[in-house]
């Protein structure tokens, strides 16, 4: 009984490493990165194999904090840096376009009329551009088309788009999604996902790599459907 729970537990091992590697050669992002920066990479490709094997223990911790620090570190290094205030002519353009949209909002107080602008604060104070930005910087994070169709039909301005993923892996990134919400601690969600898209919300991503910090996590997710997808196929055919 003991070899049969052993024996299982090697060939998961040695499947999530072999479909891990599958992934990792097949996807378009990989090679964009090995091309431009091979020290980015391997830290990459690293990250993603400890990421594997991480289900518990100080010294996968450890790693994964350290491949955590050296990763983020290069996407801030390697990435050109916008003041989250600034306003090219454009943005003032439509900043003046939405403050025309307000209308006159004033409060009568003791006989007097005192003006609130509204506008101004939803529009024209720094904190609320700087929190705008970070929202849509949010929302380019969230959005699957950035990372299976080249983020097509919402080019970016100033960003060249490329296919991260082959649109045939996006069905199983969910399924693994899914999956991984069972299997990850809150220690790894936070480490390898939260952070990622926090940090880069407000450094912005613009990358000639894209926004690679979240490489690890897209690979583990559609490596978990994978596995997930085979076992099932595998079962079913052992029933049969």
């Amino acid at each position: 009984m003991k070899k049969d729970v052993a024996s299982g537990i090697k060939r998961d091992f040695w499947l999530r490493i072999i479909v891990c590697l599958f992934v990792l050669l097949v996807s378009p992002w990989t090679w964009r990165i090995f091309s431009r920066n091979i020290i980015i990479g391997l830290s990459l490709v690293g990250f993603s194999v400890v990421l594997t094997l991480a289900a518990g223990g100080k010294l996968k911790q450890l790693l994964l904090l350290t491949f955590f620090f050296l990763v983020y570190f290069q996407q801030w290094q390697t990435t050109e840096k916008i003041n989250l205030a600034y306003l090219d002519n454009d943005g003032q353009r439509v900043q003046q376009m939405r403050l025309r949209q307000y209308p006159p909002l004033y409060i009568n107080f003791l006989g007097k009329k005192i003006w609130i602008p509204l506008g101004h604060w939803l529009e024209g104070r720094s904190e609320s551009i700087i929190l705008r930005r970070v929202k849509d910087n949010f929302g380019e994070l969230m959005d699957l088309n950035l990372y299976f169709f080249a983020n097509h039909p919402r080019e970016r301005v100033g960003i060249r788009e490329f296919e991260k993923f082959y649109f045939l892996f996006l069905p199983f990134f969910i399924w693994g999604v899914v999956s991984l919400v069972k299997k990850w601690s809150v220690f790894i969600w936070v480490l390898v996902v939260i952070l990622p898209i926090v940090l880069t919300s407000i450094v912005g991503h613009r990358n000639e790599l894209g926004s690679f910090s979240l490489f690890p996590f897209m690979v583990m997710a559609i490596v978990h459907g994978l596995v997930d997808f085979l076992k099932m196929v595998n079962e079913k055919r052992r029933i049969n």
